[in-house]
């Protein structure tokens, strides 16, 4: 009897992943005008020219459908930026389309949609042949939103929106029904990148709750911030999954602060910075300097050389600063390791004369190795400096700090069923909630705050729930598969 190739999934897992669908519209009359082999060849460069913004932007192909293409971002590795990376990656994608498809005769462009939402994600396939996969209604979505997309359209669903609004602009082209479903969803139009400051906390249709579960976490961290600030210098690691609540942790750090209390600078690391040396303290620096993106290199040499006067710095460190904001008379970062080592922990240990200092590293399972060098160094020479500094990352990723008595590591674990309660009722606003609801969402979330905000978001946007009179009310069976 011949063996059916049924898809099931070995090891499955469920994940908080972003979907992206992108199809080359006007395909099918270009296939009717040209060669079949002119035709495959014109698509296939199309493809690798679209995978360097996948790739920058941490996103892994799933399958190519013909003219199509099916990439995920955040299963593998996860992380909470998923959606933010996603859409990012969907504005250069569609200008490298445009770029590509200027000078053809026959109007061509690339339609990309994009859904986000918890998934099962593992291997699927057969005996002789498996490949990871992530299956669900998030993915069929995404899919069947390509009917209504025109070349050059970046749809999203509302899950993705409320997920980016802190940093794109979006615009509401209504309810559509899609074909197979019954009931419309929201989508919206990608227009691009909001004026402004980007928000700083995600939180569901931009609710910022209490803090929950993390008390004593939060005591040690603010304990740490009290040594920093009377001259005990300060690291302190953050380390938890994606979604967990790090970025949480960073924002009640500073909200404990009063203001001018201390000197505040971040430094994020991205998956695709870590080809550039030293590239979350080159982002501080633009800080401490007020460099703007528009600043012409006087204008930033002018600026750095304000600021050094100001702190007494000696030109050489000057000069080493400069060539890190490529400004100097070098064309690269030529100094020793050492001299830029030094020149860093000058500069910081100025600031931190005039008031405390805080440093916020995020995401440094990202991070270059240069970098990663000078955070050891400079771990090791804060103790008697009024400076902290705060490492976020995953819990996979091990910076191997020393092991000296002002370096601390927090560990944040998945929320309890209690907390979970909690944190959904503050989430819903609603004075109670169902024990076997809590129980749906900690099943599909594994306690994860970040999977609870988008879970509980999608039961609302799909109508399964609604709140009146601050009770929740259940409209629909919520499926626990």
């Amino acid at each position: 009897m011949k063996e059916e190739y049924i898809l099931h999934l070995t090891h499955g897992e469920r994940r908080l992943v972003t979907v992206l669908f992108a199809d080359v519209a006007g395909f099918t009359k270009i296939s009717e005008q040209l060669d079949p082999e002119d035709v495959l060849s014109l698509i296939n460069k199309l493809f690798e020219k679209l995978e360097m913004p996948i790739e920058k932007y941490d996103g892994t192909i799933d399958k190519y459908l013909g003219d199509g293409v099916m990439v995920i971002f955040g299963a593998r590795p996860a992380h909470e930026n998923a959606p933010e990376w996603d859409v990012r990656a969907s504005m250069e994608m569609q200008e490298i389309a445009k770029e590509y498809f200027r000078n053809f005769p026959q109007k061509l462009g690339i339609k990309i949609t994009i859904n986000t939402g918890v998934v099962v994600a593992g291997y699927s396939g057969g005996k002789v042949k498996k490949s990871y996969t992530v299956i669900g209604d998030i993915v069929n979505v995404a899919k069947k939103m390509q009917d209504i997309a025109d070349a050059g359209d970046v749809l999203v669903t509302e899950t993705v929106k409320n997920f980016t609004s802190y940093l794109f602009d979006f615009e509401d082209i209504g309810l559509k029904f899609l074909a197979g479903r019954e009931e419309p969803i929201h989508v919206y139009k990608l227009i691009g990148f909001r004026k402004g400051k980007e928000g700083e906390l995600k939180a569901i249709k931009g609710k910022l709750i209490p803090l929950v579960g993390r008390s004593k976490e939060l005591n040690i961290l603010l304990n740490r911030k009290e040594l920093a600030f009377s001259g005990k210098g300060q690291l302190v690691e953050i380390t938890g999954e994606a979604g967990i609540g790090k970025s949480r942790m960073k924002l009640e750090l500073k909200n404990s602060m009063a203001p001018g209390q201390a000197n505040v600078y971040e430094g994020a690391c991205i998956n695709f910075g870590r080809i550039f040396l030293y590239w979350p303290f080159i982002e501080i620096l633009r800080n401490i300097f007020e460099i703007t993106p528009d600043d012409h290199k006087e204008a930033i040499r002018w600026k750095l050389s304000k600021q050094a006067e100001k702190l007494n710095l000696e030109i050489p460190t000057v000069e080493v600063l400069a060539n890190l904001l490529g400004i100097g008379s070098a064309e690269e970062i030529i100094e020793e390791k050492m001299v830029i080592f030094n020149s860093i922990l000058t500069l910081f240990d100025k600031l931190s004369q005039k008031k405390p200092l805080v440093l916020i590293f995020e995401d440094i399972h990202w991070i270059d190795e240069a970098s990663l060098e000078l955070l050891r160094f400079l771990a090791e020479k804060i103790s008697t400096k009024r400076i902290l500094m705060l490492c976020l990352h995953r819990p996979e990723f091990n910076p191997a700090f020393p092991e000296m008595g002002h370096i601390t590591i927090i560990f944040l674990t998945p929320l309890s069923f209690p907390e979970s309660r909690q944190f959904v009722k503050y989430l819903l606003g609603v004075e109670d909630v169902p024990d076997s609801f809590v129980e749906i969402i900690v099943q599909k979330s594994e306690g994860n705050p970040l999977f609870m905000e988008e879970i509980i978001s999608s039961l609302a946007g799909q109508r399964y729930i609604s709140i009146e009179n601050r009770k929740l009310k259940i409209l629909k069976k919520i499926e626990t598969t």
